[in-house]
């Protein structure tokens, strides 16, 4: 649906499928777990 559908009033960002997140992650959430993965990377490097 364009604006000039819906008489100029664009849609919500919720509405648009492009905003949908894939992860029921927050940003903060994926940063640790991807350090925390990182750093697990280290832990396994000096026991080998």
């Amino acid at each position: 649906m364009s604006e000039s559908d819906n008489g100029g009033v664009s849609e919500p960002d919720w509405v648009n499928p492009a905003n949908d997140r894939k992860t029921p992650y927050s940003d903060e959430e994926i940063d640790r777990f991807v350090d925390d993965f990182i750093l697990g990377l280290g832990y396994v490097r000096t026991i080998c």
